[in-house]
């Protein structure tokens, strides 16, 4: 298979997906996370910190500014509540990712059972399936941190730094999300950090067309409560079609 073929089977793994789970059945378990996203940023956004954070600047705003001046007070407000919405719905697709976690749980290993006739990886409770997802968002934190501030540095680098900088936290972006909508599968088998970018090295031409629509498609508020379901049921499909091999051949070689 050629590197474009490649690059475009990634790329189009979250539309496979969707396709699958109508083979499989499997698609009202998609539809619970994407309901369990939207209450959370309905509810997250109506009742929670914006509300009173808003209130309160503009509580502040009034009392500062004088008379001639309140008419810039509703367009503060409208542009912090554009970004409140923005913070908020990326969070709550965060959250509900970790609550939807056993019913994505559910779509692998029904994919695992369509592919291998059989599921390979340890039963495992529902309060392992939670704990590992949590386990996983606290240890991408340190990861998003590190290269943040990795990227931060290199921008003071003297005449590259401009360039490399902003190549730098693309690509450190591309990974994460290639970790974030991987995790279902990966996680379940207990890989390392270490081991699953090994494993996108070795398969850079889907990583790359997969990367390319994860990353647009789950940053737009409101889609995102949608498209992160259907991508991270695109990272089981990648998983099972084209890595399993790879993993299990190279198991065997270490044996």
């Amino acid at each position: 298979m050629n590197v474009v073929a490649r690059f475009w089977y990634g790329f189009t793994l979250p539309m496979q997906a969707w396709r699958m789970l109508k083979v499989l059945h499997g698609r009202r378990y998609i539809f619970i996370p994407i309901l369990i996203n939207i209450a959370l940023a309905y509810l997250m956004f109506r009742y929670g910190v914006s509300v009173l954070l808003i209130g309160y600047l503009e509580t502040l705003l009034q009392q500062q500014l004088t008379t001639d001046a309140e008419w810039v007070i509703p367009i503060i407000a409208n542009v912090l509540e554009i970004f409140a919405f923005i913070v908020i719905t990326l969070t709550a697709v965060r959250v509900g990712t970790i609550i939807g976690s056993p019913f994505y749980a559910s779509i692998a290993e029904r994919i695992d059972m369509h592919f291998l006739g059989y599921d390979e990886t340890p039963h495992q409770s529902l309060f392992v399936i939670v704990g590992l997802a949590v386990w996983y968002e606290l240890r991408k934190v340190t990861v998003v941190a590190t290269t943040w501030i990795m990227g931060v540095a290199l921008e003071f680098v003297p005449v590259v730094g401009v360039f490399v900088a902003p190549l730098w936290l693309a690509l450190t972006t591309a990974l994460i999300a290639l970790l974030d909508y991987t995790d279902v599968s990966l996680g379940r088998r207990y890989m390392t950090f270490g081991q699953r970018i090994r494993l996108f090295g070795r398969f850079l031409p889907e990583a790359i067309g997969f990367a390319v629509i994860v990353v647009p498609c789950t940053a737009i508020p409101v889609l995102n409560t949608i498209t992160v379901p259907l991508c991270i049921c695109g990272g089981v499909l990648w998983y099972i079609q084209r890595m399993h091999g790879s993993v299990a051949t190279q198991h065997e070689h270490q044996r």
